[in-house]
């Protein structure tokens, strides 16, 4: 199992992390991991503080469908909210990947679209959605968004290059794209984990977000 710690919990961490111990001790558990929630998580899970903080604000409800460029629905794609203030020391927000997926999804707000390709989401004020799916990628602002609810996904781009193996011979690499965004709008960096490298410095990437990045 993993546990997470919030900013708000940092008082607290050495008698839950004692509590995380004895519960994996009582269930027999052979290892955990402990770790903490980065700053934008932490901001909203201390939020919560009962039921009604979680349930959805219906007068919030925005609906829409992705689709392939060729109008067929896309069942399982999954859809990040992320908002526009609040920004990461980078100016923006940053999405961990891994293979073209969400890498630790209990960092965002997401959803998944059904059978029919279609979502809902219950955005506070403007927002961004980013869209991954084996079959593509798609990036819209909500201005987009009010314009067309229907996202079309693109292909991803696959990227293939060598690293020096002479000083520091390694098996993966760490690769960070950021995809060119309209005026206006806080960047998004995605940050794809472990990439594998071949023994003579070789990668091959594909799932890099398609367009000018």
């Amino acid at each position: 199992p993993s546990f997470q710690f919030t900013n708000g919990a940092h008082d607290l961490w050495d008698p839950i992390q004692q509590q995380a111990f004895k519960l994996t001790r009582e269930l027999d558990i052979d290892g955990m991991r402990i770790g903490s929630i980065s700053p934008r998580a932490s901001a909203r899970y201390d939020k919560v503080k009962s039921q009604e903080d979680l349930d959805p604000d219906p007068a919030k409800r925005r609906a829409g469908e992705i689709q392939r460029t060729d109008g067929t629905p896309v069942a399982g794609a999954t859809i990040v909210e992320l908002p526009v203030t609040g920004v990461e020391h980078t100016g923006g927000f940053t999405i961990y990947m891994k293979n073209g997926a969400v890498r630790q999804f209990e960092e965002e707000i997401w959803t998944r679209s059904n059978d029919a390709g279609r979502f809902v989401i219950y955005p506070e004020g403007k927002f961004q959605l980013v869209v991954c799916h084996e079959r593509g990628f798609a990036l819209v602002n909500s201005d987009q968004f009010d314009a067309n609810a229907v996202i079309q996904l693109q292909p991803w781009v696959r990227v293939r290059g060598s690293i020096d193996q002479t000083a520091k011979p390694r098996d993966t690499v760490d690769i960070s794209t950021t995809p060119v965004q309209a005026d206006g709008w806080p960047k998004i960096q995605l940050h794809d984990y472990d990439v594998e490298v071949a023994e003579e410095g070789a990668f091959d990437h594909k799932v890099v977000p398609p367009g000018q990045v």
